[in-house]
């Protein structure tokens, strides 16, 4: 229910506070005084688009509490978007700037659009001259059905949305099946030439190195024999006169100690140039020239080559491999998935099958009180003459069900029962929507319905049976009126008037509370007496 609306800054407003109580809020007041903006700002608040808001100033607000205390649906999705609410009362506010996109904000959190919208339609409904229009589509029609039978689609669509699935699963799994031989050959081929190659890691790299070794073997130990010779074999190697040197430098060392130093470096060089030597003799003992080795890994290398130029690097390599491994197990395996997915279909099936005949049995039962319920309203509607029908006709299923839903109308004595869209007037559609509601408060937990001039194409009689209905009404829901009609105006808990004055120059909107005697002064305008 809300409880009350700030508006700061936008329309004609400067700053006024609407407080709006249980029962029936009539607002009334001159044709262009601003009482449509009041139902605007409110549609704005709860997520409406506008390319531009008329601003006083370089920031408007529009600001509701909601009391949230018996709508669970509200409650619930607050819970889910971790929403803290404190005493029951929800804050909606939306901020408008002059230069930049609006803001909206839940309890002052900032917020999404489409969260607003989506709290925002348990919230409030809006019921006009265009949403009555609704009220011929098939949809809505059937949806009405739906909420008066209180059914609950939800079991259905699970296993109805599940039977869509197993459908284009099974259909996949049976197109794989017909190209499943062939496949599985190529994949058998591909893995035996994966897997007969046994590629290792590193493993090009390591053979590129060997095969540069054996195909320069020869220019390698050539280099070694020179080094080795210079060292160690030749009568001047380098090693021996190193020798003769340090020998001459212990000498020294006798004569003057201070050399010791450059002793110890002539003994760590002369260590360092023999290890050198050693080195070299240990790998001229593994150098092999060995022409058949060198074919064995050209072939080698030419394997690897070809299958990497066919599958890529070896990481990729594996990754098709195991690709190929989880295909081939799943085509070898098909003909037991595809029976099991056929049971699971056959299962699903009969599962949405029981469901959508339980749908259509609540339906009939529901739909045989809902006529009922509208023709014993539509009478007191001042439409004695009125007949109204539900006609459910079977239909190719969907995701509502197996049934097609048409309301049925005619207002005259002796003329056959038409769809609605063909024959309701706007006035007649409007007064059908408002016995709709009135059999639905019980069954919607939208705390606040919104009807803006529904009275309009009516004559004085049939306004106050509608004033006497939207009275009725507001025992279940909190509802919020704007009329140009002293019979339904009369009828209220609460009586705005909304009022277009001047103030510095500039038109500025008021909104008032009317007490007894403001009220009958409104009434006297209305009807167009002299107000004293």
């Amino acid at each position: 229910m809300l409880k009350e609306l700030y508006l700061k800054n936008i329309f004609l407003f400067e700053e006024e506070k609407v407080h709006f109580e249980n029962g029936l809020n009539i607002l009334t007041g001159e044709t262009g005084s601003g009482k449509s903006n009041i139902l605007k700002a409110i549609n704005l608040l709860l997520g409406e688009k506008i390319d531009q808001v008329p601003l006083q100033k370089e920031v408007g607000v529009i600001e509701g509490f909601f009391d949230i205390d018996q709508n669970d649906l509200v409650k619930k999705e607050c819970k889910r978007e971790e929403i803290e609410i404190t005493g029951n009362i929800l804050n909606l506010r939306r901020e408008f700037y002059l230069n930049k996109k609006s803001r909206f904000f839940i309890n002052d959190e900032l917020a999404s659009i489409s969260l607003i919208k989506e709290i925002g339609g348990h919230l409030i409904e809006f019921v006009s001259q265009n949403s009555s229009q609704e009220l011929l589509s098939s949809r809505y029609q059937l949806n009405i059905i739906d909420l008066f039978s209180k059914l609950n689609l939800e079991n259905f669509l699970t296993d109805y949305n599940r039977e869509k699935e197993l459908e284009k699963e099974l259909f996949e799994l049976l197109e794989n099946k017909k190209n499943s031989e062939k496949e599985t050959l190529f994949l058998q081929e591909s893995l035996k030439e994966i897997n007969e190659l046994n590629l290792q890691k590193d493993e090009e790299e390591k053979l590129n190195k060997e095969h540069t070794i054996l195909t320069k073997a020869c220019d390698i130990l050539q280099n070694i024999d020179i080094i080795y010779n210079g060292l160690q074999d030749q009568e001047i190697a380098l090693i021996s006169k190193l020798k003769y040197f340090q020998n001459l430098l212990n000498t020294l060392t006798d004569i003057d100690p201070s050399l010791n130093e450059t002793k110890v470096l002539m003994k760590n060089a002369l260590l360092e140039l023999e290890e050198v030597a050693f080195n070299l003799r240990s790998y001229k003992d593994k150098i092999e020239i060995d022409p058949q080795k060198v074919v064995q890994i050209e072939e080698r290398l030419s394997q690897i080559f070809k299958i990497k130029k066919k599958y890529g690097s070896f990481d990729e390599l594996l990754i098709k491999q195991s690709f190929f491994q989880e295909k081939l197990t799943f085509l070898l395996n098909l003909d037991e998935e595809i029976k099991l997915k056929e049971n699971e279909l056959k299962k699903v099936k009969e599962a949405v099958n029981e469901e959508a005949k339980l749908i259509h049995d609540k339906r009939k039962k529901g739909i045989t009180l809902f006529e009922k319920g509208v023709l014993e309203k539509l009478r007191s509607l001042n439409l004695e003459n009125g007949k109204f029908k539900v006609d459910i006709k079977p239909k190719e299923r969907s995701s509502t069900g197996d049934d097609e839903i048409t309301f049925l109308f005619t207002a005259n004595l002796g003329q056959e029962l038409k769809p609605l869209k063909f024959c309701a007037s706007a006035g007649e559609l409007s007064r059908i929507m408002l016995v709709i509601k009135t059999l639905l408060s019980k069954n919607d937990q939208t705390g606040s319905i919104i009807f803006d001039e529904i009275d309009a194409n009516i004559g004085g009689k049939t306004a106050t049976i509608i004033g006497e209905k939207l009275k009725e009404l507001a025992q279940d829901k909190q509802i919020i009126c704007v009329t140009h009609f002293v019979q339904v105006a009369k009828f209220a808990t609460n009586h705005l008037y909304i009022s277009k004055l001047e103030k510095m120059g500039q038109a500025k909107t008021k909104i008032e509370k009317l007490s007894d005697h403001l009220q009958e002064k409104e009434f006297n305008r209305m009807i167009g007496l002299s107000i004293s």
